[in-house]
């Protein structure tokens, strides 16, 4: 849970929490619509961002965590469709 507005994105969230939100979204998108029928509901996401200096230029890198989790009884072939 977050506690506080910031004024990284419009929707005055912190852009990992905004990103995260929309990585659960298109995950529940494409299980809703049968691409991903391997796929449960209960799938979480984390997502970070590190901002750096270099030379006076602001850098970003961002590294994103994902776990979708699924059924047992989906084939290899049926998850990467």
């Amino acid at each position: 849970m977050f506690g506080y507005a910031t004024d990284e994105t419009e929707e005055l969230m912190p852009l990992s929490l905004l990103l995260a939100h929309k990585l659960l979204a298109r995950l529940h998108e494409l299980r809703r619509d049968g691409t991903l029928p391997w796929a449960l509901p209960d799938s979480k996401s984390q997502v970070s961002n590190e901002l750096g200096f270099s030379d006076g230029a602001e850098d970003s890198e961002d590294g994103q965590v994902e776990k979708g989790t699924r059924r047992d009884d989906g084939s290899i072939s049926e998850s990467h469709r």
